[in-house]
């Protein structure tokens, strides 16, 4: 679990703190997008399952792993890439459509 962070485009809006279980996605589209947002805390032992089983692991590497899953995150990006063909104005609302949003693993599981 961590907390997540969504601010405004400049620095001076206030962010917002989400609380984000281990599993969650947090997608960003239409304005969300450009804003300035982050992962300041990470919530130690928030992993445990996962890292006591890798921990338990004859394996040496695994056990590495299982340490750092107990003090860090994993981060994974998906961008849309655009070619010259299906370019878009960006300037226009139908080029960002989704506001920021929380998906939850039981959602996925849907």
């Amino acid at each position: 679990a961590a907390v997540f962070l969504i601010g405004g485009k400049s620095k001076d809006v206030e962010p917002t703190a989400i609380f984000v279980n281990s599993g969650d996605a947090v997608i960003m589209g239409g304005h969300s997008r450009l804003c300035f947002h982050g992962v300041p805390r990470i919530l130690e032992g928030s992993c445990e399952e996962l890292a006591r089983f890798l921990h338990d692991s004859p394996s040496k590497e695994e056990k590495l792993i299982g340490k750092y899953l107990t003090r860090s995150r994993i981060n994974m990006n998906v961008r849309q890439v655009i070619d010259e063909k299906n370019n878009f104005d960006s300037s226009s609302k139908e080029a960002y459509p989704r506001p920021a949003s929380i998906a939850t693993k039981k959602e996925f599981k849907q």
